[in-house]
């Protein structure tokens, strides 16, 4: 579940030749904090949550210092599908997060930003034919063959930048191809993801 629960229980005794009752109660809390471990370079990430203000400076101000640049590519946009967001630039073409959304961030030095928000509810990322940047808007991990369930028929291939392994950052997975060849198994939440369709289709993630 994408929510931390916890259960109690108690059981009230025997009394004046009533049965016993049994009282289950459930607690509902936030999930743990999230945040984004960046590595000196660029970093291929999402944002999982909803913040109360979805500005880019406001999201990134706790590293604001250490940001160069943040790119989002918008398939639906073919004629100029690269967004850009540049500290202090006052043409930026990139200003708000969306959790459905991949993004490259590049930091001058390893960083972490906590990341702060609501839970989104269920969502659908539209997909158009050819790349997509997309994020992954749950809280939890799943497999990938689980996560791209609404698209099956369309994937040709997705790819991972795992900024932390410096000698094999690139993870794929093609659906179909030997085992030993996949080394991208599951989305996560925080990560960014190219995925490659072969038409325009929507992702449903639950």
């Amino acid at each position: 579940p994408d929510v931390n629960v916890w259960q109690g229980t108690s059981l009230a005794s025997r009394e004046r030749g009533q049965p016993a009752q049994l009282t289950i109660s459930y607690f509902i809390g936030a999930p743990a904090p999230t945040v984004l471990a960046l590595r000196q370079g660029h970093n291929m990430v999402s944002f999982p949550l909803l913040p109360e203000n979805p500005s880019l400076e406001a999201v990134l101000a706790p590293i604001a210092d250490l940001v160069l640049g943040v790119w989002a590519y918008d398939s639906a946009d073919a004629a100029s599908p690269w967004k850009v967001y540049v500290p202090g630039s006052p043409v930026n073409s990139l200003t708000t997060i969306d959790p459905r959304w991949g993004y490259w961030i590049e930091v001058s030095q390893d960083a972490t930003l906590p990341l702060q928000g609501s839970v989104p509810g269920p969502q659908t990322i539209a997909l158009h034919s050819g790349w997509n940047l997309i994020g992954f808007p749950c809280q939890s991990e799943r497999g990938i063959a689980q996560a791209l369930a609404s698209i099956a028929d369309h994937v040709t291939i997705a790819w991972h930048f795992d900024a932390a392994d410096p000698i094999d950052p690139w993870n794929r997975y093609v659906p179909g191809a030997p085992a030993w060849t996949i080394t991208l198994d599951k989305l996560a939440p925080t990560r960014g993801y190219w995925i490659m369709v072969d038409r325009n289709c929507s992702l449903v993630l639950p």
